[in-house]
């Protein structure tokens, strides 16, 4: 097994400072495992590998969270497709209305009646602490979200809308109808989605419940040839107009899978980073003083393929996201993954030599720093570089070139040279700062509110 001692290097750099990172809140909710600031989650649809072929994915011995049958739904992780949750509207694939098909169609009372029968049948256990996440993406909640999408399909949302309106008011201009089309849609996505979120926080208080892919950076490089992976302006301000959904989840689960394109490219850093940032960024504008926790979905496996993710490019995910202020990863995969004895054997192989190895690594680092830094009331985060302005917007772009030059000097011999006792103090200019635990306070945690 490769040394990864450079995320030590990082993570207890002697340069710290006694400074606030900008756009992160002082303090977090407290991590779901005591003094595990950063966990990974098993979301993988790998129930058979145990029960059908008696092979064992050994995610215990890596610290890696997952459900007892190491399923998508359990005692610790739960996710909620469109049929798994209440009433969702949405249009099938030969266009026939679903539940209503529009968000503003769909019948609420009834929705939400399935709502609690679906909570209760799902997470019988009232005391569930857990990952709860919701995945609707049939549709998306602003207008011109679902205008400007790639995927045709959507548009139907925004096509039967317009009728809707123009057959209530065939006197009206078409300037007119599209405008009340957009609100009534929006009113409709907005009021379903927060009373979805309000009854099922209800139910279970102590989950963290939050919709899968929010916030969305779509940073997204289709050929490999993008440069520039940040978040435009523009998706911030969709992103702000979305402060409602952020507002009323108590966890955020943004997605960062690597395609093909991607492996073991640089880029997969930014196209990473960015998405955790913008993340924090919305976390940041929620109006609680306390940060909500951040998991960052990511795949076992290259989209489309049955190939997992080599080792560069879990660095730049999962090492990502560690640094960056993300509470944790979900590793997710389909049925594909794990659907044959031959299948679960590759699995089990890649977590017991290259996956489980990296996971216990970040996470002990992660658990290192807190206890060495943080006092164990709270967790570290990387925050800006000396000499460069308290902007958000400058300092990510920043935070994030500094990150990916000096992880582009790692290479193969490095992981397996590198030894944090011979390198001198100073070396690594990144700044490490405590965001702490609801009751504590101070530069290292050190303090009681």
């Amino acid at each position: 097994m490769r040394c990864f001692k450079w995320i030590f290097a990082i993570l207890f750099a002697d340069s710290f400072s006694k400074i606030h990172c900008v756009g992160i809140k002082s303090n977090i909710l407290g991590p779901s495992l005591p003094n595990k600031p950063f966990s990974v989650t098993w979301d993988v649809a790998s129930e058979k590998c145990k029960e059908k072929y008696g092979i064992s994915l050994y995610l215990d011995h890596f610290g890696i969270r997952h459900n007892t049958k190491n399923g998508w739904k359990g005692n610790v992780i739960s996710i909620f497709y469109e049929n798994d949750l209440g009433l969702f509207p949405h249009f099938n694939d030969s266009g026939q209305p679903i539940n209503g098909g529009l968000p503003q169609e769909v019948p609420l009372f009834a929705h939400l009646d399935k709502v609690i029968k679906d909570v209760y049948r799902v997470l019988p256990d009232l005391d569930f602490e857990g990952l709860a996440v919701i995945d609707w993406r049939s549709w998306l909640p602003l207008w011109d979200q679902i205008c400007s999408n790639d995927n045709m399909h959507m548009h139907i949302y925004r096509d039967k809308s317009i009728q809707k309106v123009k057959a209530e008011h065939p006197d009206w201009q078409q300037s007119k109808i599209i405008s009340q089309a957009k609100l009534e849609y929006e009113s409709g996505a907005k009021t379903l989605m927060e009373f979805t979120l309000t009854l099922t926080k209800k139910l279970r208080p102590k989950a963290k419940w939050g919709f899968y892919l929010y916030p969305d950076c779509y940073n997204y490089d289709s050929d490999g040839h993008k440069i520039d992976l940040r978040c435009t302006n523009y998706t911030k301000n969709q992103d702000d107009n979305l402060k409602w959904l952020f507002n009323e989840s108590t966890a955020l689960y943004p997605s960062a899978y690597l395609t093909k394109w991607f492996k073991h490219n640089l880029t997969a850093l930014y196209f990473v980073a960015y998405r955790v940032l913008e993340a924090v960024r919305a976390d940041s504008n929620r109006p609680e003083d306390t940060s909500i926790p951040i998991f960052l979905y990511h795949s076992v496996a290259y989209p489309y393929t049955n190939k997992f993710l080599n080792l560069f490019d879990l660095r730049d995910t999962i090492g990502v996201a560690s640094l960056l202020g993300a509470s944790g990863v979900v590793i997710w995969g389909g049925y594909d993954i794990a659907n044959t004895a031959e299948e679960c054997q590759d699995l089990s192989n890649y977590i017991s030599s290259i996956l489980g190895p990296f996971v216990q690594l970040i996470s002990d680092a992660a658990s290192k720093c807190s206890h060495e830094r943080c006092n164990n009331h709270g967790r570290c985060v990387l925050s800006h570089f000396p000499g460069y302005k308290d902007n958000l917007n400058e300092r990510t772009h920043l935070d994030v070139q500094e990150v990916a030059k000096t992880m582009s000097t790692l290479n193969e011999d490095f992981f397996e040279t590198f030894d944090l006792s011979l390198q001198k103090p100073g070396r690594y200019q990144h700044y490490i700062v405590c965001q702490c635990y609801e009751k504590w306070t101070g530069n290292f945690c050190n303090e009681m509110h």
